[in-house]
C-alpha cells in the first residue's frame, strides 16, 4: 500500500490454517488485525489478536504468525538505516 522512505504498509492475508514462519525485521513493526484472527508468537508467548487489535514489536525481535480460521492484517514496518536510531 505504502512504500515511502523507511515506511512500509502492507496488507497481509493468512488463509485458514496458514502460517508465517519465524522471522525478524530491522525496524519496529505493528500488526493491526482488520478481520478474522491472527495469533502472533514472540518471546515465548502467544498473542491472539482479533479485529481492531494492534500489537507492536521492537526491531530485531523474532516472531511468527498463524491463523486457524484466516485473518487479514495491516503490517507497518519502519526500516531503520544502519547506524541510526
Amino acid at each position: 500500500m505504502v512504500k515511502e522512505g523507511p515506511l512500509r504498509l502492507t496488507i497481509v492475508a493468512i488463509g485458514p490454517g496458514g502460517t508465517l514462519p519465524p522471522h525478524s525485521t530491522g525496524g519496529p513493526i505493528t500488526i493491526h488485525v482488520l478481520e478474522g484472527e491472527v495469533t502472533v508468537s514472540a518471546l515465548g508467548q502467544e498473542y491472539p489478536l482479533g479485529p481492531s487489535d494492534v500489537l507492536a514489536l521492537p526491531p530485531g525481535l523474532e516472531h511468527a504468525a498463524r491463523s486457524a480460521r484466516g485473518g487479514v492484517f495491516l503490517l507497518t514496518v519502519v526500516h531503520q538505516e544502519s547506524g541510526t536510531i
